[in-house]
């Protein structure tokens, strides 16, 4: 809701206004949304959980500020490190990046996020890009993989001090799709279809 301005409706939803003053939204189609546009205060919500012994949660959320100014880049295209558990998951991961990115993100949040915002796993690639553009385009066939000697030792499984790479480094990561696990299946196959399978 914070990060779309949206509120989902059910039946008898009761909403506040920005006086406080509580009012019965008219029945809703299921699966629509109320609006809730930003105002001059950041945007907060509660949510409770009510246990059935008697345990009771309740959590307020608030909008993160307004987005802060990118960061500036050393020299040269912006290196974006991917990473995943194997060579499947890394491509998949490469797939939903570029699948979520749009022109309106701003490369070096992106980058800065993935070098710093995740943990790095052992199969690892790095793609240098100038433009969003062309990181979607990196992401997509895995060809712009970067082999230049500042990387190598990282892709290997070396740690770098991505830092040190900005001449000033972004002040605020973003929100992006995370790792993507292989689907593996751990139970057991019924009696019957053992027999079946033989």
């Amino acid at each position: 809701m914070l990060q779309r301005g949206e509120i989902p409706t059910a039946a008898g939803i009761l909403s506040v206004d920005a006086e406080l003053a509580v009012r019965h939204e008219p029945a809703a189609a299921p699966g629509s949304v109320l609006d809730w546009p930003r105002g001059d205060a950041p945007r907060r919500l509660g949510v409770s959980s009510f246990g059935i012994g008697g345990s009771n949660g309740h959590v307020v959320l608030e909008e993160p500020p307004s987005f802060v100014p990118s960061g500036q880049w050393g020299a040269g295209p912006v290196a974006v490190p991917i990473s995943a558990v194997d060579a499947e998951s890394l491509r998949a991961l490469a797939t939903s990046l570029a699948e979520s990115l749009t022109d309106d993100h701003d490369l070096a949040a992106v980058a800065w996020t993935l070098q710093v915002g995740r943990e790095h796993l052992p199969t690892r690639a790095v793609i240098e890009a100038t433009t969003v553009a062309e990181l979607r385009a990196g992401l997509t066939s895995l060809t712009s993989l970067t082999s230049a000697p500042a990387y190598r030792h990282w892709v290997a499984g070396g740690t770098l001090d991505w830092r040190a790479l900005w001449a000033t480094p972004p002040r605020q990561r973003i929100s992006l799709p995370g790792t993507v696990f292989r689907r593996t299946r751990f139970g057991f196959t019924p009696e019957s279809r053992r027999r079946e399978a033989a």
